[in-house]
């Protein structure tokens, strides 16, 4: 019997290894059940020896697992934001329907994976954006503003002297000529 059990936990363990979520997690700890189980001499001491492994990776890949489903959910997040910043109806709203999730689940996990809210990541990208199309020589506040995906110029113009510290003249001209 003990054959046939190290056999099957041998197994599943190279099993285990070549899966992707587990790349470099299969440690001592596993390989050491053999020597755990050739000093187990009961058939009851073999089975709590193999449930307790096989539940502790169970625990590990839904763990990993989880982990993964958040950084691809983020990941996500991004793209659609550098896809589609120029867009006024860019909401969590939007967000949530197009990757059918919940507003609490992208916000929470987003805030959790990157250390920023979907609003202060989604204004910093349309920031980025009007600093570049300012170093480029755009001039009409009212063309970046809806580049940027703002409908109304005012809530721009404070928006970008919030993130820059600048009205749009003095940020202009110290843009263009740093």
């Amino acid at each position: 019997i003990k054959r046939v059990v190290l056999h099957l936990l041998t197994t599943i363990i190279k099993i285990t290894s070549k899966n992707p979520l587990y790349e470099n997690t299969i440690n001592y700890e596993y390989t050491n059940i053999f020597v755990t189980l050739s000093h187990n001499t009961t058939i009851h001491d073999i089975e709590n020896t193999i449930l307790s492994t096989v539940e502790k990776l169970k625990r590990e890949y839904t763990s990993l697992e989880e982990s993964i489903n958040k950084t691809l959910l983020t990941n996500s997040v991004i793209d659609v934001i550098k896809n589609e910043f120029s867009s006024p109806d860019l909401s969590l709203t939007y967000l949530a329907t197009k990757l059918n999730k919940t507003e609490s689940h992208i916000s929470k996990t987003f805030h959790k994976q990157t250390g920023l809210t979907y609003i202060q990541y989604l204004t910093k990208v349309r920031m980025e954006h009007a600093i570049q199309l300012i170093s480029d020589g755009e001039t009409n506040y009212e063309t970046i503003s809806k580049k940027c995906g703002y409908e109304y110029l005012t809530s721009f113009l404070r928006t970008f002297k919030k993130h820059t510290g600048h009205t749009k003249y003095p940020a202009k001209k110290k843009l263009n000529t740093g």
